[in-house]
């Protein structure tokens, strides 16, 4: 767990506003921080604790419900959960003759279903490297007349979440061999190949989108003919926060396909994911009017009435709701709607306030000007994320988030830009 410092003796000690960080503001009573504080199952979080102690943790208890954890330690990565439609391509390059695969990758689990981890196969021609749901490695190789696969004689033996790299070596022709490995440790013994490759005219997929979608982290991939010639070569190094493409260590052009609401994406700081469908976190304790929420997250998809946050009293709206009126619209309710501000565009990384204060209740987005609204007196009781407070929601949200500040006090709307701004510096 990190530490936050408490000195929110420093906003009264004459602190300038653009030095301030959000544990600063009196009016924070606490703040949830995806960078600490967090208790995890493989990659399902079951509670994040506040870093003031002045509220409860953020709980959930139920494994269905979890929302999914993505850390982060230095090295950009791209998560992928296997949903359809989701994935990583690089353009054709003419590839026949020797063949090595290399794959820097930590999967969610190396034996549970199949899991392409590259594939150009097209009319019997390219050649493609699976994992098996047994945990074998199996490559693929298109002759222009038929398909023909070589496994591994034993099984990748890592620890599910663990990063690894699998390396395949293939030797082409009627009278080749394949190895495998898997950090550096032949996998098995080698295995005598009789076909000569093909070349394909597919481009190539280091993520599958269309089937067998591997699940987990993926930090880089080679493909070269192990003596010199390098056929795709993209890393960490090459990955940005928020870009859907970038150029490879290549200088070739790869493409992140992305859809739903728990999406692929370059990870490069630690996130919490909400999948619109069933994950919610809840901390009941006193929050009354004038209340609030800042926090800094994006939205992956857009349902009419879907809550990103609510309060924790049982059926009672004290919300912030997605509105389609509006592209990319949300709106506050308690428990009647108010205008809707449509700044919080989708899938983009953005600091959102919302202060619950009956007629002076407002929305801003970023340090834009607000929205102001009445949208009523409802007391929130504590703080529900990604769904709505009944006891059973189903106002499900795609919200996927890295920090959130609870307010317990009025706060103008120029105060409000300053905590925003604060949250704009750290994230």
């Amino acid at each position: 767990m990190i530490t936050l410092p408490n000195v929110s003796g420093s906003v009264l000690g004459g602190n300038p506003a653009n030095s301030l960080l959000p544990w600063d503001f009196p009016e924070v009573l606490d703040y949830y921080d995806a960078r600490g504080g967090i208790t995890q199952s493989g990659e399902r979080v079951s509670a994040v604790a506040p870093s003031l102690k002045g509220a409860d943790s953020l709980l959930q208890a139920t494994g269905a419900n979890q929302p999914i954890y993505l850390p982060y330690s230095g090295a950009p990565y791209i998560t992928c959960k296997g949903a359809a439609s989701n994935g990583l391509t690089a353009p054709n390059v003419s590839i026949t003759g020797n063949v090595t695969i290399t794959a820097d990758v930590a999967l969610d689990s190396y034996a549970t279903g199949s899991q392409t981890l590259a594939f150009n196969i097209t009319a019997n021609t390219g050649f493609s490297l699976v994992l098996l749901a047994t945990g074998v490695l199996r490559l693929a190789i298109g002759n222009g007349a038929s398909t023909t696969t070589y496994d591994s004689t034993s099984a990748v033996a890592t620890a599910a979440y663990t990063r690894c790299t699998i390396l395949v070596e293939y030797t082409d022709g009627g009278s080749g061999d394949v190895k495998f490995y898997v950090d550096g440790v032949q996998l098995g013994a080698t295995v005598n190949t009789t076909v000569t490759l093909s070349a394909s005219s597919a481009a190539m997929s280091f993520i599958r989108a269309t089937t067998n979608t591997p699940i987990g982290k993926f930090y880089g991939a080679t493909i070269t003919n192990g003596a010199g010639t390098t056929y795709y070569n993209w890393s960490s190094a090459n990955l940005v926060e928020g870009a859907t493409s970038f150029t490879g260590n290549d200088g070739l052009t790869y493409t992140i396909a992305v859809s739903g609401a728990v999406r692929a994406m370059v990870v490069a700081r630690p996130w919490i994911v909400h999948d619109a469908a069933a994950y919610f976190m809840r901390a009941a304790f006193s929050l009354d009017q004038p209340c609030g929420v800042v926090f800094c997250g994006l939205q992956n998809t857009h349902t009419n009435t879907r809550a990103l946050w609510d309060g924790a009293v049982n059926g009672t709206a004290s919300r912030l709701r997605q509105n389609t009126s509006v592209a990319s619209g949300i709106q506050l309710l308690a428990p009647t709607t108010s205008t809707v501000d449509g700044d919080f565009s989708l899938s983009t990384k953005m600091v959102v306030g919302a202060m619950l204060n009956g007629a002076s209740s407002y929305m801003q987005v970023n340090q834009w000007a607000e929205t102001a609204s009445s949208p009523g007196t409802n007391n929130m009781g504590g703080i529900t994320v990604g769904a709505d407070s009944a006891t059973a929601p189903t106002l499900f949200c795609a919200l996927q988030w890295t920090a959130m500040a609870v307010v317990n006090q009025s706060m103008t709307p120029t105060r409000m830009r300053q905590l925003v701004a604060a949250m704009q510096r750290l994230y």
